[in-house]
């Protein structure tokens, strides 16, 4: 009544290095490369890096992540990184450093950090400079039947961070986001898809703000029909500045034809704004999906 096994383990391969060319529509063309070191000594510590350099974009970023050996996968995390980014509507110079704590739970991901973003920028022909020192807590959970292509399941994504002036930060601050997704199949070849995504900001000074921090519109994963961060309040020039607030609804239908073409229509609604200048942009389309 009993089977015997027998199970062999070899070691991962201990580096992983990464190279290639990119486009994006938001980034232009460019290379990008990275190094992953699976473990670095023998208590399980990780080390992940990699640059990329577009025409609109330039990032370099490392982590070192330290794993705890309890139920709950908790890993201690350093992350650097450094970002020059130009978009429609903003250029940024950042960097950014964070301590990490990350664990399981309630089913979910549980992250808190302490970030420190420091930099010049340029927004709607405005330029800033501002050091910000806060905590961040986020909380990420899905549920889907297939994480590639899923026919029932859901995500949510709520964030929450704030800074006090004089505490390594340049201005007070408060903000909250929350993003979700919903997918349901009628049959073998229908899925509807649902996505809302809502933010609220305070800052004293909102002048201080760099873009990463502010709320847009506009995009592939956002209204489309509308360039990147294109929508938003816009300043005494008539150039968008990013708003204090975010609202986002987004409806789709999908047909498939088979295992590999589907048929797509949508409607996105809404619009980054501040109290008083809710300016609602609405867009409908379709498209052929591979």
């Amino acid at each position: 009544g009993t089977v015997p096994i027998s199970v062999e383990l070899v070691p991962a391969k201990r580096s992983i290095y990464t190279y290639g060319i990119s486009f994006g529509t938001d980034s232009g063309a460019g290379v990008k490369g990275g190094l992953e070191r699976r473990w670095v000594n023998d208590r399980g510590h990780k080390f992940r890096s990699g640059a990329e350099i577009s025409q609109r974009l330039k990032t370099l970023a490392a982590n070192y992540e330290v794993p705890l050996p309890d139920k709950n996968r908790t890993t201690y995390g350093l992350n650097l990184s450094y970002l020059d980014q130009e978009t429609d509507t903003s250029r940024a110079k950042l960097t950014k450093i964070g301590l990490v704590r990350t664990r399981d739970w309630k089913g979910g991901v549980q992250t808190y950090a302490l970030q420190w973003l420091s930099g010049d920028f340029e927004i709607g022909e405005e330029f800033g400079s501002s050091t910000l020192f806060y905590p961040e807590v986020i909380f990420y959970k899905r549920e889907a039947d297939d994480l590639v292509y899923p026919r029932e399941g859901y995500s949510a994504t709520l964030n929450a961070r704030a800074g006090v002036e004089g505490l390594l930060s340049d201005t007070s601050f408060a903000s909250a986001s929350i993003d979700g997704r919903y997918i349901h199949a009628f049959s073998d070849y229908q899925r509807v898809l649902a996505r809302g995504t809502f933010g609220a900001m305070y800052a004293q000074d909102f002048a201080a703000m760099p873009p990463e921090l502010r709320f847009f519109a506009g995009g592939d994963r956002s209204i489309r029909g509308y360039n990147f961060q294109e929508l938003g309040p816009l300043n005494a020039a008539g150039k968008v500045r990013g708003g204090k607030y975010l609202a986002v609804l987004s409806g789709e239908y999908e047909y498939a034809f088979n295992e590999t073409w589907a048929l797509a229509g949508f409607a996105d609604v809404g619009n980054a704004f501040d109290v008083g200048s809710r300016d609602i942009r609405k867009t409908v389309g379709t498209g052929i999906r591979w």
